[in-house]
Parts: C-alpha cells; sequence; structure tokens
C-alpha cells in the first residue's frame, strides 16, 4: 500500500474511476492498475473545516489504512474524498464507514 502525494496521480484516479458514497466519505475506485501494490489518497477539502479539523480527519484515515490495509483489494487504486460531514465524526464512526465503503468495492 502506497499513498498519492502528486497531482498527476490524483488525475489519473478521477478521470477512470467509479464512485462509491458513504456517510462520510466518497471513494474513487480504479480497479484497474498496471503495478501490483495498491495506491491511496485521502482528499479533504476546506468544506469541512479549518485545517486543524482537515488534517486531523487525513490523519484518522491514514491510521485506519494502516491498521486495516489487508482489506484493501490489490491492485487498485483509491482516493478516499472525505464529506462535510466527516470533520464531526468519531473515530468509531469513521472506522465503521470506511470498512464498509471498503468491502463494498469488491461486490463491484
Amino acid at each position: 500500500m502506497k499513498f498519492i502525494k502528486s497531482a498527476d496521480d490524483f488525475r489519473q484516479i478521477y478521470r477512470k474511476n467509479t464512485r462509491i458514497e458513504g456517510k462520510f466519505f466518497a471513494l474513487l475506485v480504479s480497479l484497474s492498475l498496471p503495478k501490483a501494490e495498491s495506491t491511496i489518497g485521502v482528499v479533504a477539502s476546506k468544506k469541512i473545516g479549518k485545517a486543524v479539523v482537515r488534517n486531523r480527519v487525513k490523519r484518522r484515515v491514514k491510521s485506519f489504512l494502516r491498521e486495516n490495509w489487508q482489506i484493501i483489494p490489490e491492485r487498485c487504486a483509491l482516493v478516499i474524498i472525505s464529506l462535510e460531514t466527516a470533520g464531526a465524526a468519531s473515530w468509531q464512526e469513521i472506522t465503521e464507514d470506511l470498512a464498509n465503503l471498503i468491502n463494498r468495492i469488491d461486490h463491484r
């Protein structure tokens, strides 16, 4: 699992994707990666709140992904978009929503 940092990688996933929405997050999924390793990007817009809130949401998402890397399908690219409601979500709500979204990837 590798985290995406470059704008080009984000653009590539934004172009070819399937969108899955949850209560706090939306996933953009691209399942046709030539690389064996999954790549993941986390996005939090200013709609969520100030920098402290946005960074907290991104840290929580990355922490969840590091702890649960085994549930992420191989050879996929994910962009996790934080919705406006994510800023007020608890750790338990974030983990439940992300787990449900990632489990729905396999059923597409």
